[in-house]
């Protein structure tokens, strides 16, 4: 269970990363515009509008052998709790600072529960086919428990407590001309796109998830 919840999360934490190096489609010119339609684009699960904003393939076949589809639910599910506005409020042209408000969800307060929600269905399903535990190899078990997992995010998505943003971001045009988020902005980022206080671990993101 922890294999596939790590793949999952590694994916979500790499998308994270990635907003630091940003080509927003939007509105290139503007660093306000990038960041806003990154996070709709994280919200809705729109992987074509990702990788166009990323520069990244979100729309390959699958991630980890997760199918895309999945994974597009699953985003919809952990990050549908982002609603925030993006504003300018300072720019030299190089050099911007961006302010974010509204609401986001604290994924960490709903880990436990779609833990053991995907483990006691899974465990069920272990039951039903007791007479061919033996001979289920891990690949197969592994699929059967994604879906588990998707479903048990989308169960809890509702429960996810809400956090107020409001946060200032520091970005930078890099050499190509792009806007980026600047490292010391990348905790306040966290907040809004976790929920947490700071990037989270993956561990802490996981907690009962095993």
């Amino acid at each position: 269970m922890k294999t596939i919840g790590t793949k999952l999360l590694i994916c979500c934490m790499a998308l994270f990363l990635t907003l630091g190096v940003l080509a927003g489609c939007n509105d290139t010119s503007t660093p306000a515009g990038t960041l806003q339609a990154t996070l709709s684009a994280m919200k809705d699960g729109n992987f074509k509008q990702l990788s166009k904003l990323t520069g990244e393939d979100f729309e390959q076949g699958s991630w980890e052998g997760i199918p895309m589809q999945d994974m597009q639910r699953m985003f919809r599910a952990m990050f549908g709790n982002i609603s925030v506005n993006v504003q300018e409020k300072e720019s030299d042209g190089e050099h911007a600072v961006v302010t974010i408000t509204g609401e986001t969800g604290d994924l960490s307060s709903v880990m436990k529960d779609v833990g053991e929600e995907t483990m006691s269905n899974f465990l069920k399903w272990c039951e039903d086919n007791n007479d061919r535990l033996l001979d289920i190899t891990s690949e197969e078990m592994r699929q059967k428990m994604l879906p588990m997992l998707v479903e048990a995010f989308e169960n809890h998505k509702g429960n996810m407590t809400k956090k107020p943003v409001d946060v200032e971001i520091k970005m930078n045009k890099d050499s190509d001309g792009k806007w980026i988020v600047a490292s010391e902005s990348a905790d306040d980022m966290a907040s809004v796109v976790f929920g947490t206080d700071g990037i989270p671990s993956i561990e802490s993101l996981l907690g009962n998830l095993t």
